[in-house]
């Protein structure tokens, strides 16, 4: 019997599509895990199954965090961010966004580390990256600073304006001519 949409289970068809898509990326030669990812969130998004959504979502900002010098990194993160606020998870919301501290410091953003510390500091991180958060926030420091404009910002922004400062820091600078 097939579970209807949003339920998973062993039996459900969720677990007949991972398992479809799992033999097709066993059977390519140098997959791409993301390109993978990105199916699964957008196959679970246009049917309405928010939990794979947000598990989708969730894989594919750990590739984004274990890459962090790719600017695409924080995009993902962002993504995630904001599925979990659309479903009302702002715990996992805010865990998340801990993980751009990552790919902010790996791109030079400082502001943009003590900023997202501030909003997140009483989150724990997904993916084991206690470590690396902590090293990326006091380099940061080290090079600008307590930066108290910065940390008060962090500290009052709300979740929504937070997926907003998120989406904001990933996307590409203006052209300057």
């Amino acid at each position: 019997m097939r579970r209807p949409v949003g339920e998973v289970g062993c039996d459900g068809w969720w677990d007949d599509v991972l398992r479809a898509l799992n033999r097709r990326a066993g059977r390519q030669r140098g997959v791409d895990e993301r390109a993978v990812e990105i199916q699964v969130a957008q196959l679970a998004e246009m049917t309405g199954a928010a939990l794979i959504h947000g598990f989708a979502l969730a894989a594919l900002a750990s590739l984004a965090e274990a890459t962090a010098s790719d600017p695409g990194s924080v995009q993902t993160i962002a993504d995630v961010t904001a599925h979990y606020l659309r479903v009302d998870n702002h715990t996992h919301m805010r865990s998340f966004a801990r993980g751009a501290v990552v790919p902010l410091a790996a791109l030079g953003d400082e502001e943009g580390v003590v900023t997202l510390d501030a909003a997140t500091r009483n989150q724990a991180a997904f993916a084991g990256l206690g470590a690396e958060i902590g090293a990326a926030i006091r380099n940061a420091h080290r090079h600008i600073g307590e930066a108290d404009d910065c940390s008060r910002h962090g500290a009052a922004m709300t979740d929504d304006e937070l997926v907003d400062w998120l989406r904001h820091r990933a996307a590409p600078p203006a052209p300057t001519r």
